[in-house]
């Protein structure tokens, strides 16, 4: 078993809005979380610090896309599979993923005294929601510990 606590990711790239998100109109949406992982082998690899960096990796990368142009988020839901799917083929050994992610929000102000149109952010804490997913290889065992 293998954990990975509080890996903190935000980007404005490519983040959907659609008929049902209830936040304000914005030209750039942040999608930003903090995952809380653990997944389980179905055997050991050959060593596992380079099984684990190799899952972080896949599970950051997964999330940001390629440097230049990005990925397409349609949901933080959509973005934790593609992630644990990432995770699964980068390290054969994995069978199973649990992953935790909160939904965080930024909303856009304007400070009184500047000239900023929507460029600055402040996190709020409402709306709230954690995220959870478990992501599991076709005839493994489910993933049923949680955090």
């Amino acid at each position: 078993m293998a954990r990975s606590r509080d890996v903190h990711l935000a980007k404005i790239t490519l983040c959907a809005q659609d008929e049902y998100t209830l936040l304000p109109e914005s030209k750039d949406r942040i999608v930003a979380t903090s995952v809380t992982s653990t997944w389980r082998y179905s055997s050991q690899p050959a060593c596992y610090e380079t099984a684990f960096n190799a899952a972080r990796s896949a599970m950051i990368e997964t999330f940001f896309g390629p440097p230049k142009q990005g990925v397409y988020s349609p949901s933080v839901q959509y973005t934790m599979y593609k992630m644990g799917e990432a995770m699964l083929d980068r390290v054969q050994q994995i069978e199973s993923i649990f992953m935790n992610c909160p939904n965080l929000h930024f909303i856009p102000c304007n400070p009184v005294t500047s000239s900023f149109d929507n460029d600055v952010y402040v996190a709020t804490s409402e709306p709230h929601g954690d995220i959870e997913c478990v992501v599991t290889r076709k005839n493994g065992r489910p993933h049923l510990s949680k955090l």
